[in-house]
């Protein structure tokens, strides 16, 4: 297996996960958000959110650019034939090009 992603957006986050399975888990218990964000001493934990602020954002048509291209060079296939090729020549070949406009 791999462990780590090509893009850290392309592999859903551990957290995200357990942030869901937390919020879940507070809602039967009665908490609210609030009451879950905040640490013993009351303040709010910021820590996340510096994290996300350091990402770069991509807009969607982007990040399916990225995903479709890494999909190409490393496993020669195209989403928008639906095709895994044998190689880059057969690639070349049978697949009008990397987009949508080019199918």
């Amino acid at each position: 297996g791999y462990n780590e992603p090509a893009e850290p957006w392309f592999w859903l986050t551990r957290e995200k996960e357990d942030d869901d399975d937390d919020h879940h888990d507070n809602e039967v218990q009665g908490q609210d958000e609030k009451t879950r964000t905040t640490d013993e001493s009351g303040e709010e934990d910021d820590d996340e959110e510096e994290e996300e602020e350091e990402e770069i954002e991509f807009q969607p048509s982007e990040k399916l650019d990225m995903l479709s291209n890494y999909l190409r060079q490393t496993y020669c296939y195209c989403v928008w034939c639906g095709t895994q090729y044998d190689d880059d020549k057969d690639m070349r070949d049978n697949c009008p090009g990397p987009t949508r406009e080019d199918h």
